[in-house]
C-alpha cells in the first residue's frame, strides 16, 4: 500500500504481512489488520528489452540487437522455484533502443535482464480491503508527514529484475525522440548500464545499475549470486 508523487512510488506498508515488529498508529493505521493475499501467482518472465506505454513506438534497435544467456539460473531457482528451468538471458553491450512519442506524453523502460513476475491470486479481497479501510489510510499518510494528497495506491503484483532505464515524456511539439544505448562494463565500475539520449521536448530519465533483494529472498538466506535483484 503506498501512493505515487514525482513518478515515484513511495510505500506507506505491506498490508499482506503479520504485524510482527511494526507498531500499530507508527508503522501502520492504528486499525491495521493482515489481509490474505492468498497464492501467488508466477507469470512468464519478459525478455530483456522495452516496454512502453501505447504512446510511445520502437523504432530500432541496433546494432547487435541481440541477448545472451547470463548464468544465474541457481539464484532465481532459489527465489521461485518456477522459474528453474528458465534461462536467464541478458542485453549485450553497446545495443542501442531507439524510441518515438507518438502523442503529448509517455513513459517507456528498458531492462538489461529477464523480469521475473509476481501477482497475488485474490486481487478482490485487497481491493475490498482498501475500499473498507479508505479513509483510515489516507488519515495514516497526513499524520505520518507524508502529506495531505495522499491518494493511496494498491500494489498486487511486482517485476523483479535488475539494471533498469526509464524515461517519461511530456511534449507539446510535434516529434519527440529518445535513444537508449547500453554501455561496455569495466571492471570495477559501479556506475549505470547505459545513457540516454533526446531530441525535442521535456523528458525526465533515470538509469539504476543495483543489486537488490527481491520480497521473496528475505526468506532464503542462500542468495549469494550477484545476479539476483529485483524492482
Amino acid at each position: 500500500m503506498g501512493y505515487v508523487r514525482r513518478g515515484r512510488f513511495h510505500l506507506l506498508f505491506s498490508a499482506g504481512c503479520p504485524l510482527g515488529e511494526r507498531q500499530l498508529g507508527h508503522d501502520v493505521p492504528p486499525t491495521f489488520k493482515p489481509s490474505s493475499v492468498g497464492p501467488i501467482i508466477y507469470g512468464q518472465p519478459r525478455e530483456p528489452g522495452c516496454l512502453s506505454t501505447s504512446t510511445v513506438r520502437e523504432v530500432g534497435v541496433g546494432p547487435g540487437a541481440s541477448v545472451c544467456a547470463t548464468p544465474c539460473v541457481r539464484a532465481v531457482a532459489s527465489v521461485s522455484p518456477q522459474y528453474s528451468d528458465v534461462r536467464p538471458r541478458m542485453l549485450e553491450p553497446g545495443i542501442s533502443v531507439s524510441l518515438e512519442l507518438t502523442e503529448n506524453q509517455g513513459a517507456a523502460i528498458v531492462t538489461k535482464r529477464m523480469t521475473y513476475r509476481e501477482d497475488v491470486e485474490l486481487e478482490c479481497i485487497l481491493e475490498a480491503h482498501t475500499k473498507r479501510h479508505y479513509d483510515s489510510l489516507v488519515t495514516f499518510a497526513r499524520e505520518t508527514v507524508h502529506g495531505d494528497n495522499i491518494p493511496p495506491v494498491l500494489v498486487t503484483g511486482v517485476d523483479m529484475t535488475r539494471d533498469f532505464a526509464m524515461t517519461v515524456y511530456s511534449n507539446d511539439k510535434v516529434s519527440l525522440t529518445s535513444e537508449f544505448t547500453t554501455s561496455v562494463p569495466t571492471v570495477g565500475s559501479a556506475s549505470a548500464w547505459g545513457t540516454w539520449r533526446h531530441t525535442g521536448g521535456l523528458t525526465h530519465t533515470n538509469c539504476v545499475s543495483w543489486l537488490c533483494c527481491t520480497p521473496s529472498s528475505t526468506r532464503n538466506s542462500n542468495l549469494t549470486s550477484p545476479d539476483n535483484g529485483g524492482t
